[in-house]
């Protein structure tokens, strides 16, 4: 796989599709402050993005996350009607969109992923659920299978939800 190619004018772009109402992690960078400072902040996150690929380490303060209760509904004295979110580092979740982004396609591009409506039906989740779910079946049925050989024709094709079919893969 090609390495992750990373531009200002694309950390830019990501930084413009943030909602203003994500709210900041532990280091406490909210998605306004990013929004009016992003011809600035999106050359210093591409220096930290391209640090952070080639040495494999990640600002601490992107590991952690601020976990608060939300509530449901029903009675605000119940533990019960609470649900715990995880607020975590907005230019982490940047970062993430791109590694994210460079893999999917990867994937599309080699034609690990078939277009179909097969797997959405059988498994009737979110979509990024279900893309780490497929990520996950091509992963153990190639690692539980080292010392076998096979051919694309053997591996369980994994599909995702289009209407459209390859016309070219290979066989």
């Amino acid at each position: 796989m090609a390495p992750v190619v990373l531009s200002v004018g694309g950390i830019s772009s990501l930084i413009d599709k943030i909602k203003l109402s994500t709210s900041a992690g532990v280091d406490n960078i909210n998605s306004k402050l990013l929004k009016n400072t992003k011809e600035i902040i999106a050359m210093y996150f591409l220096m930290m993005f391209s640090l952070s690929l080639e040495t494999g380490i990640l600002p601490n303060d992107w590991k952690e996350g601020k976990v608060i209760p939300v509530h449901k509904s029903g009675n605000r004295q119940s533990p019960l009607n609470y649900r715990p979110i995880s607020l975590t580092s907005v230019p982490c979740k940047i970062m993430e969109h791109v590694i994210y982004s460079h893999i999917m396609h990867f994937l599309d591009t080699n034609f690990f992923i078939l277009p179909s409506t097969d797997l959405v039906n059988h498994y009737p989740v979110k979509p990024n659920f279900l893309y780490l779910f497929m990520i996950y079946t091509l992963l153990s049925t190639v690692t539980f299978r080292p010392m076998q050989s096979f051919s694309t024709s053997q591996m369980p094709l994994i599909r995702y939800h289009t209407n459209a079919y390859c016309q070219n893969f290979p066989s």
